[in-house]
């Protein structure tokens, strides 16, 4: 129980750090396409097709 309590967590802190990244970067309007555009990138870091 307590390593499912420390998942939830990690996700919450992970969740909550992209959603301050996305404020940061673009402010808050239109913030559902902001983060659709950070997750792209994000994405493609990840994957290696980074810039």
């Amino acid at each position: 129980m307590k390593a499912l309590s420390v998942l939830v967590q990690v996700g919450l802190f992970l969740v909550a750090t992209f959603a301050f990244i996305v404020l940061i970067d673009h402010g808050p309007r239109d913030f559902l396409r902001n983060a659709a555009t950070e997750w792209d990138e994000l994405s493609a870091l990840v994957m290696g097709s980074g810039r």
